[in-house]
């Protein structure tokens, strides 16, 4: 799918892609790796209209980015 134009998306050597959402705090949207036999894998992926409702809604993602802690 495409990417956001709000968004970072890194990539390795190894053909691995992660989207990142630095607005919505640090969420990873999306994560696919290249495999030899079955190409460009998904492993997260996101619906685009789900994210749209943040911050009233997230059903989805991973956090990267953790808000520090009070002791």
């Amino acid at each position: 799918q495409p990417y956001d134009a709000h968004t970072v998306v890194l990539r390795d050597e190894q053909g691995s892609i992660a989207q990142i959402a630095p607005h919505m705090g640090g969420w990873c949207l999306s994560f696919s790796v290249e495999t030899d036999s079955l190409g460009q894998m998904d492993v997260l992926r996101y619906v685009p209209e789900e994210v749209a409702q943040f911050p009233a809604k997230i059903r989805g993602g991973l956090p990267v980015l953790f808000p520090i802690a009070s002791w």
